[in-house]
């Protein structure tokens, strides 16, 4: 978890908590503005970044709870939460990745020279 841009617009300090891992729950995370500043266009909050063990698939559940967005003022803001799922449905290892790409670039490029000659 990683902090994003939101709360920095206008060079605004800020505190980032990224939050706990407990057993595939992250919890606690939160962010605010230092002193005066606001928030006034659309930006990212946080970034969180998954990885899953070689060779597994299934699907992963996101779910954001207890979300709280406040006014300067501290007053709750109303907000509306999108969750999603991500569906892994190959995994690779990037060495053979990297090999299988660059063997497909060879044989399209042998196949272009080919229709030219």
């Amino acid at each position: 978890m990683t902090e994003g841009d939101l709360f920095k617009q206008n060079g605004t300090e800020t505190f980032f908590n990224p939050g706990q891992k407990d057993t595939g729950t992250l919890k606690n995370v939160y962010g605010c503005i230092l002193g005066k500043g606001e928030a006034s266009t659309s930006a990212r909050f946080a970034t969180v970044t998954l990885s899953s063990t070689p060779g597994k698939r299934g699907v992963a559940q996101i779910y954001l709870q207890n979300v709280t967005v406040s006014s300067r003022e501290g007053n709750a803001v109303q907000t509306r939460v999108k969750n999603t799922s991500i569906i892994l449905t190959k995994t690779r290892n990037y060495d053979n990745f990297q090999r299988e790409l660059i063997k497909r670039l060879v044989e399209e490029l042998a196949l272009k020279r080919q229709s030219y000659a």
